[in-house]
């Protein structure tokens, strides 16, 4: 399981001490209404997981809209991560 607390992206607005769990071991849904700030909570994570992790694969579906990315955090824990737009 993956715990983040108080987490603030700077230069993104809108996302103020964010708190998210995540579990290794079962799907994990964002549920909100719109305007809320999901989708980029999600792409702040993104980009914070791209650049400090060693291990980072990405598989893109050509022809959809989903992009499903798996990171190796702290070199143990498998987190999926999928976005749908």
């Amino acid at each position: 399981m993956l715990s983040l607390k108080n987490i603030d992206f700077k230069g993104v607005k809108g996302i103020n001490e964010l708190k998210l769990t995540l579990s290794d071991s079962s799907i994990n849904v964002l549920i909100g209404t719109n305007g809320i700030g999901k989708t980029k909570a999600l792409e702040a994570l993104y980009t914070l997981l791209i650049f400090t992790n060693t291990a980072f694969q990405e598989y893109g579906m050509s022809g959809k809209d989903v992009v499903f990315n798996e990171c190796l955090i702290a070199n143990e824990q498998l987190i999926r991560i999928v976005v749908v737009h």
